[in-house]
């Protein structure tokens, strides 16, 4: 078989005033996000790794939305397949 890794993004926005709240909830979001992944690193056998490969925020500035800030996650899954795609 051959061993495939598929890199999909999880984009994340928080939206508060108070930059600590908005930390603090991005923070928390990572964390449940990570939780959840490493509850189950095949997702249902479904593949046969999934981690986090990296991680990146980033201070949006948006007209009209101020206090913006948003992180994306590129995952990293892996699997074996009869096929090479």
């Amino acid at each position: 078989g051959y061993e495939l890794e598929l890199r999909p993004l999880i984009e994340a926005v928080v939206v508060f005033r108070d930059e600590a709240a908005r930390d603090a909830t991005l923070a928390a979001m990572l964390d449940k996000i990570d939780t959840a992944i490493a509850a189950d690193r095949t997702l249902g056998d479904v593949v046969d790794d999934c981690r986090f490969e990296r991680i990146e925020t980033t201070n949006l500035f948006v007209d009209g939305l101020p206090h913006v800030k948003g992180v994306t996650i590129t995952v990293l899954l892996t699997f074996t397949s009869n096929r090479p795609f």
